[in-house]
């Protein structure tokens, strides 16, 4: 064993040229290995090595950190799944043909058809209701009319309910 070898086994490997690759990640670890390749070869090939290990766990650490991040905020990106979701905007009552209510269309790509829509007045359902147009498309509004339903007076106050299936009942008060 030459003298240079033995100086070699004796010091080791410097502690600090692991945080070369541990901060700096394959970049550190390519100099760490192009400095030391002709010294200490597998302790080079050793940085190296530890360089591309911190490149994956960086990146895996970043996707999940930032994607919880997005997540919670909203900011993922992902394309939101089509939905179809009403708001029920206004009802009137017209004492000579009943009531008109607007219905609006608040979902995703998709369009409402119209015969899902139950409605009620005052608690009981109607079946009568015609609307225009017969599908909503999504961020448009349709008009149902309910011709003369039982019940209504002059001066009387009704609750009308819409419901859908994914936006459960939607109330709007209508006085005659």
């Amino acid at each position: 064993m030459s003298e240079g070898e033995t100086q070699k086994k004796k010091t080791g490997p410097i502690w600090y040229w692991y945080l070369v690759p541990v901060f700096f990640g394959i970049v550190g670890g390519i100099v760490g290995y192009m400095v030391l390749r002709n010294s200490d070869r597998d302790f080079a090939r050793r940085l190296l090595m530890i360089g591309a290990i911190m490149v994956v766990v960086s990146i895996t650490l970043s996707m999940f950190v930032l994607g919880r991040i997005f997540d919670t905020v909203g900011l993922s990106g992902a394309v939101a799944p089509a939905q179809a979701s009403i708001g029920l905007v206004d009802g009137t009552c017209n004492r000579d043909s009943g009531y008109v209510i607007v219905v609006r269309n608040i979902g995703v790509g998709l369009d409402v058809p119209t015969s899902a829509l139950k409605v009620d007045v005052d608690g009981a359902m109607f079946e009568g209701v015609v609307w225009s147009p017969e599908s909503i498309p999504s961020g448009e509004t349709s008009v149902g009319t309910i011709s003369n339903p039982s019940g209504r007076s002059a001066g009387s106050v009704h609750r009308i309910g819409v419901t859908s299936g994914a936006s459960g009942t939607l109330y709007v008060t209508v006085s005659c």
